[in-house]
Protein backbone atom coordinates (compact mmCIF):
# COMPACT_ATOMS: atom_id res chain seq x y z
CA UNK A 1 0.00 0.00 0.00
CA UNK A 2 1.33 3.44 -0.93
CA UNK A 3 0.81 5.73 2.05
CA UNK A 4 3.16 8.41 0.70
CA UNK A 5 2.53 11.40 -1.55
CA UNK A 6 4.16 10.21 -4.80
CA UNK A 7 3.70 7.17 -7.05
CA UNK A 8 6.15 4.26 -6.71
CA UNK A 9 7.53 2.39 -9.73
CA UNK A 10 9.34 -0.91 -10.26
CA UNK A 11 7.48 -2.80 -7.52
CA UNK A 12 9.09 -6.12 -6.57
CA UNK A 13 7.73 -8.40 -3.81
CA UNK A 14 9.83 -11.25 -2.42
CA UNK A 15 9.66 -13.79 0.39
CA UNK A 16 12.63 -15.14 2.34
CA UNK A 17 11.38 -18.75 2.25
CA UNK A 18 11.98 -19.29 -1.44
CA UNK A 19 8.42 -18.89 -2.71
CA UNK A 20 7.62 -16.34 -5.40
CA UNK A 21 4.73 -13.97 -4.69
CA UNK A 22 2.59 -13.33 -7.77
CA UNK A 23 0.72 -10.09 -8.45
CA UNK A 24 -3.07 -10.52 -8.27
CA UNK A 25 -4.75 -7.12 -8.39
CA UNK A 26 -4.67 -3.50 -7.27
CA UNK A 27 -3.33 -1.40 -10.20
CA UNK A 28 -6.71 0.20 -10.77
CA UNK A 29 -5.65 2.54 -13.61
CA UNK A 30 -3.17 0.13 -15.22
CA UNK A 31 -0.22 2.56 -15.23
CA UNK A 32 2.23 0.13 -13.53
CA UNK A 33 2.67 2.65 -10.73
CA UNK A 34 1.71 2.07 -7.13
CA UNK A 35 -0.24 5.30 -6.80
CA UNK A 36 -1.19 7.01 -3.57
CA UNK A 37 -3.98 5.07 -1.85
CA UNK A 38 -3.63 1.99 -4.05
CA UNK A 39 -3.22 -1.49 -2.54
CA UNK A 40 -1.57 -4.14 -4.67
CA UNK A 41 -2.13 -7.76 -3.68
CA UNK A 42 0.51 -10.44 -4.18
CA UNK A 43 -0.02 -14.10 -3.34
CA UNK A 44 2.33 -17.00 -2.63
CA UNK A 45 1.43 -20.58 -1.71
CA UNK A 46 3.43 -23.13 0.27
CA UNK A 47 2.91 -26.37 2.18
CA UNK A 48 2.48 -26.01 5.93
CA UNK A 49 5.05 -27.81 8.05
CA UNK A 50 4.84 -29.14 11.58
CA UNK A 51 6.54 -26.92 14.13
CA UNK A 52 7.43 -23.25 14.33
CA UNK A 53 7.49 -21.40 11.02
CA UNK A 54 8.46 -17.80 10.18
CA UNK A 55 8.82 -15.83 6.99
CA UNK A 56 9.40 -12.24 5.93
CA UNK A 57 7.76 -10.61 2.94
CA UNK A 58 9.65 -7.64 1.42
CA UNK A 59 8.63 -5.02 -1.13
CA UNK A 60 10.97 -2.65 -2.97
CA UNK A 61 10.44 0.15 -5.50
CA UNK A 62 11.63 3.61 -6.53
CA UNK A 63 9.90 6.95 -6.18
CA UNK A 64 9.56 9.64 -8.86
CA UNK A 65 13.09 10.94 -8.30
CA UNK A 66 14.64 7.43 -8.43
CA UNK A 67 15.17 7.02 -4.68
CA UNK A 68 14.70 3.44 -3.46
CA UNK A 69 11.88 2.70 -1.04
CA UNK A 70 11.30 -0.57 0.83
CA UNK A 71 9.26 -2.21 3.53
CA UNK A 72 9.11 -5.65 5.14
CA UNK A 73 6.50 -7.62 7.04
CA UNK A 74 7.31 -10.69 9.21
CA UNK A 75 4.84 -13.51 9.69
CA UNK A 76 4.91 -16.76 11.67
CA UNK A 77 2.84 -19.69 12.89
CA UNK A 78 3.16 -22.78 15.07
CA UNK A 79 1.74 -25.84 13.31
CA UNK A 80 0.85 -28.91 15.33
CA UNK A 81 0.21 -32.33 13.81
CA UNK A 82 -3.44 -33.22 14.32
CA UNK A 83 -4.57 -36.37 16.09
CA UNK A 84 -7.12 -39.12 15.31
CA UNK A 85 -9.42 -41.14 17.60
CA UNK A 86 -11.63 -44.16 16.79
CA UNK A 87 -12.66 -46.81 15.78
CA UNK A 88 -15.20 -49.71 16.16
CA UNK A 89 -18.64 -50.56 17.55
CA UNK A 90 -19.37 -54.27 17.16
CA UNK A 91 -21.78 -57.06 18.03
CA UNK A 92 -19.95 -58.94 20.77
CA UNK A 93 -21.85 -62.20 20.33
CA UNK A 94 -19.97 -64.15 23.02
CA UNK A 95 -19.82 -61.18 25.41
CA UNK A 96 -16.09 -61.42 26.11
CA UNK A 97 -15.25 -57.78 25.37
CA UNK A 98 -12.99 -58.71 22.43
CA UNK A 99 -13.89 -58.49 18.74
CA UNK A 100 -13.36 -62.08 17.67
CA UNK A 101 -13.33 -63.40 14.12
CA UNK A 102 -16.81 -63.36 12.65
CA UNK A 103 -18.21 -60.72 15.03
CA UNK A 104 -19.54 -57.95 12.80
CA UNK A 105 -19.58 -54.20 13.28
CA UNK A 106 -22.77 -52.30 14.02
CA UNK A 107 -23.70 -49.67 11.43
CA UNK A 108 -25.33 -46.36 12.35
CA UNK A 109 -24.23 -46.33 15.99
CA UNK A 110 -23.81 -42.80 17.36
CA UNK A 111 -20.55 -41.89 19.10
CA UNK A 112 -20.19 -38.57 20.92
CA UNK A 113 -16.79 -36.94 21.45
CA UNK A 114 -16.26 -34.39 24.20
CA UNK A 115 -13.53 -31.92 23.20
CA UNK A 116 -10.94 -30.35 25.54
CA UNK A 117 -13.09 -27.21 25.84
CA UNK A 118 -16.13 -29.23 26.92
CA UNK A 119 -18.08 -28.95 23.67
CA UNK A 120 -19.33 -32.06 21.89
CA UNK A 121 -19.22 -33.37 18.35
CA UNK A 122 -20.67 -36.62 17.07
CA UNK A 123 -20.44 -39.13 14.27
CA UNK A 124 -22.01 -42.46 13.29
CA UNK A 125 -20.41 -45.74 12.39
CA UNK A 126 -20.18 -46.92 8.79
CA UNK A 127 -21.39 -50.24 7.37
CA UNK A 128 -18.48 -52.04 9.09
CA UNK A 129 -19.06 -50.40 12.47
CA UNK A 130 -16.08 -48.08 12.04
CA UNK A 131 -15.90 -44.43 13.12
CA UNK A 132 -13.16 -41.81 13.24
CA UNK A 133 -12.72 -38.34 14.67
CA UNK A 134 -9.93 -36.54 12.79
CA UNK A 135 -8.19 -33.15 12.88
CA UNK A 136 -7.99 -33.17 16.68
CA UNK A 137 -5.66 -30.71 18.37
CA UNK A 138 -3.65 -31.93 21.38
CA UNK A 139 -5.74 -32.28 24.53
CA UNK A 140 -7.99 -34.60 26.53
CA UNK A 141 -10.92 -36.25 24.73
CA UNK A 142 -13.76 -38.52 25.84
CA UNK A 143 -15.61 -40.76 23.38
CA UNK A 144 -18.94 -42.24 24.51
CA UNK A 145 -21.37 -44.60 22.79
CA UNK A 146 -25.03 -43.57 22.61
CA UNK A 147 -26.75 -46.90 23.27
CA UNK A 148 -30.12 -45.46 22.23
CA UNK A 149 -28.82 -45.21 18.65
CA UNK A 150 -28.65 -49.02 18.36
CA UNK A 151 -31.87 -50.94 17.72
CA UNK A 152 -32.49 -53.35 20.63
CA UNK A 153 -33.80 -56.91 20.14
CA UNK A 154 -37.57 -57.46 20.09
CA UNK A 155 -37.30 -59.18 23.45
CA UNK A 156 -34.57 -58.32 25.91
CA UNK A 157 -32.09 -55.46 25.95
CA UNK A 158 -28.64 -54.34 24.85
CA UNK A 159 -25.66 -54.55 27.15
CA UNK A 160 -22.14 -53.16 26.87
CA UNK A 161 -19.32 -55.69 27.17
CA UNK A 162 -16.69 -52.94 27.25
CA UNK A 163 -16.45 -49.54 28.89
CA UNK A 164 -19.18 -47.13 27.83
CA UNK A 165 -16.69 -44.29 27.34
CA UNK A 166 -12.98 -43.79 26.78
CA UNK A 167 -10.96 -40.77 27.93
CA UNK A 168 -7.65 -40.26 26.18
CA UNK A 169 -4.97 -37.58 26.23
CA UNK A 170 -3.86 -36.99 22.65
CA UNK A 171 -0.54 -35.42 21.73
CA UNK A 172 0.28 -33.91 18.34
CA UNK A 173 0.12 -36.60 15.67
CA UNK A 174 -1.33 -39.33 17.91
CA UNK A 175 -3.54 -41.99 16.32
CA UNK A 176 -5.65 -43.72 18.99
CA UNK A 177 -7.80 -46.52 17.57
CA UNK A 178 -8.69 -48.43 20.74
CA UNK A 179 -11.93 -46.63 21.66
CA UNK A 180 -13.92 -49.76 20.78
CA UNK A 181 -17.41 -50.55 22.05
CA UNK A 182 -18.73 -54.10 22.33
CA UNK A 183 -22.50 -54.59 22.47
CA UNK A 184 -24.46 -57.81 23.09
CA UNK A 185 -28.19 -58.53 23.08
CA UNK A 186 -29.40 -60.00 26.38
CA UNK A 187 -32.63 -62.00 26.08
CA UNK A 188 -35.12 -62.21 28.97
CA UNK A 189 -34.99 -65.26 31.25
CA UNK A 190 -37.89 -67.70 30.72
CA UNK A 191 -39.00 -70.71 32.82
CA UNK A 192 -37.20 -71.78 36.00
CA UNK A 193 -33.64 -70.65 36.37
CA UNK A 194 -30.77 -72.97 37.20
CA UNK A 195 -30.67 -71.94 40.84
CA UNK A 196 -34.32 -72.80 41.33
CA UNK A 197 -33.88 -76.20 39.66
CA UNK A 198 -30.92 -77.06 41.89
CA UNK A 199 -32.86 -75.97 44.94
CA UNK A 200 -35.82 -78.18 44.07
CA UNK A 201 -33.55 -81.13 43.31
CA UNK A 202 -31.76 -80.76 46.66
CA UNK A 203 -35.06 -80.54 48.51
CA UNK A 204 -36.32 -83.73 46.85
CA UNK A 205 -33.07 -85.52 47.64
CA UNK A 206 -33.28 -84.55 51.28
CA UNK A 207 -36.94 -85.57 51.47
CA UNK A 208 -36.11 -89.00 49.99
CA UNK A 209 -33.24 -89.53 52.41
CA UNK A 210 -35.46 -88.58 55.36
CA UNK A 211 -38.22 -91.00 54.22
CA UNK A 212 -35.67 -93.81 53.90
CA UNK A 213 -34.28 -93.07 57.35
CA UNK A 214 -37.77 -93.15 58.91
CA UNK A 215 -38.56 -96.48 57.19
CA UNK A 216 -35.37 -98.12 58.45
CA UNK A 217 -35.96 -96.83 61.96
CA UNK A 218 -39.56 -98.07 61.95
CA UNK A 219 -38.46 -101.55 60.95
CA UNK A 220 -35.84 -101.55 63.68
CA UNK A 221 -38.44 -100.45 66.27
CA UNK A 222 -40.83 -103.27 65.24
CA UNK A 223 -38.11 -105.93 65.49
CA UNK A 224 -37.25 -108.82 63.25
CA UNK A 225 -40.25 -111.24 63.08
CA UNK A 226 -38.63 -113.68 60.70
CA UNK A 227 -38.01 -117.35 61.78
Amino acid sequence: TNTGNTPIADIVVTDDQGVTPVYQSGDTNGDDLLDQGETWIYEATGIAVVGQYANVGTVTGVDVVGAPVTDADPSHYLALALAILGDTVWNDANGNGVQDDGEKGIAGARVVLTLPDGTEVETTTDADGKYLFTDLVPGTYTAALDMSSITPPTDGELKLTTAGSFTQILAAGDIYLDADFGVVAVLPVTGIDTGSILGIALALLLAGALALLLTIRRRNDEGDTSA
